[in-house]
Formats: C-alpha cells, structure tokens, sequence
C-alpha cells in the first residue's frame, strides 16, 4: 500500500534519513589506539570557554553622567540669562501695529507690586502718530495696569498721555475701572504675562532707554516736500 501511494518504498526512506537526521547517526568505529589519540588532543586554542563567566550587568553610568551635565549647562544657561534679564529696569513686551498705527510697549519692572491676589505694573506705550481724538502732540501714553493673574484680567487704574518733551496733555482715572478679560497674544496679554511673572523676563527685551528703543523701531514721519510754484504742472 505504502509502495502505491507514495511510490517508494519503506527501505529508501531509511536510507535517505540519515542525511536528514546527522546529529543524530553514530560516530564510525575507531580503533582504540586512535580514539585515545582523538580525546587526548588538547582543545581548540580559538575556542572561547564563557560558560562560567558572569552576565555583566548594563553600565549606565557614562549616559547619567552626560545626561546631569547637559541638565547643569541648560540651568546654569537659564540661570544666566534670569541674571542678565534681572540687570534692566524696562522691558520691551510687545510691538503692535503697522505704520502711523505703530506703538511700542515697555513695562517698568521696578513698579510692579503684589497686593494679595493682584498685581500693579505701570505700562508705556510709545506711539508712532497719535490716534483720532487723542490731544495735539502725543507722544506716549503711561498706564498702571492691574492684573487678576488667577482669572486671566486686568483693568487700567489710570491713564495719562504726554508729549515728547514730557509735558502731561491729558489724564484719566476711571471711578469704577472695569476687568477686561485678556485675549491671548494680544499687546494686554504680554503685559499682563511680565507683571503676573507667568514667563521669565528672558523672553522679553530689557532695554536701557524705553524712548531710544522706541525711536529706532518707529516709523519716521515722511518729510512734506513743497513743490515750487513754477515747476507745477500747468492747468489748461
């Protein structure tokens, strides 16, 4: 039966199956003269014994290493710029506006003051033109703003407007200022971020001189130019 399915016989399967099963077929007979020179001969000088020795365990210690002096270097760099952030009085928090519209926002570090839930800070905008509506001659307009840091609001105390010589043209002072909730990335909400301490005063620009800052990022007013009466064109 064997013979007529598979179309071999048993006998041929037998002595095929050694080649298939090597590891397992009898080493040939020696002569015993031979097989004692066979286990006599010394082991193979290549050949690496590591049976007895110990899994060492993985050495971290170099990339700890690395690790706590990247971390040192990262805060002793932080801890530069809080140091050189710390030697100004004003900061540069914001730049708003295009054109005649252009104002510049400084923030006096040294007048913020914590009252127990809120925080004061006076605020200087420097105005590229006056807007419509504003007093003759305005130059910059000073606030003291107060910040609910918690709830994410401020409400202007006061407000006073000056001219560039520094003369006061107009002052106001609400008897009831109202909270205005800030809207994010706007001039409010950087002003509020730097009185509130919400982020390190390195983010922002500490300058020396707020007005000198200011007149190199304004736009300067063009030049009227007054055409003489006899190079104008002529009217038919």
């Amino acid at each position: 039966m064997l013979r007529k399915v598979f179309g071999f016989t048993i006998a041929a399967v037998l002595c095929t199956a050694p080649q298939f099963a090597g590891s397992q077929r009898s080493q040939p007979d020696l002569p015993e003269n031979e097989l004692a020179d066979l286990n006599a001969m010394p082991p193979d000088a290549n050949a690496i014994d590591d049976s007895d020795d110990p899994i060492q365990p993985l050495d971290n210690t170099a990339a700890a290493d690395v690790e706590d002096d990247v971390s040192a270097a990262a805060n002793e760099a932080m801890a530069a710029a809080e140091a050189a952030a710390a030697a100004f009085r004003f900061y540069r928090t914001s730049v708003a506006g295009t054109g005649s519209g252009t104002r510049v926002i400084y923030v006096d570090a040294y007048s913020i003051r914590d009252l127990g839930g809120f925080r004061r800070g006076w605020e200087t905008a420097y105005l590229a033109q006056p807007a419509a509506g504003w007093p003759t001659g305005a130059h910059h307009v000073v606030s003291l703003i107060e910040a609910d840091c918690a709830q994410e609001r401020t409400r202007t105390i006061t407000v006073a407007i000056y001219s560039r010589g520094g003369a006061a043209l107009q002052t106001a002072q609400p008897p009831f200022p109202q909270w205005v909730y800030v809207i994010p990335d706007t001039v409010g909400w950087q002003t509020m971020r730097f009185i509130c301490g919400t982020v390190p005063r390195s983010q922002f620009v500490g300058v020396q001189s707020p007005e000198a800052d200011a007149r190199l990022l304004l736009p300067r007013p063009q030049p009227s130019i007054t055409v003489p009466r006899n190079l104008r064109p002529r009217r038919n």
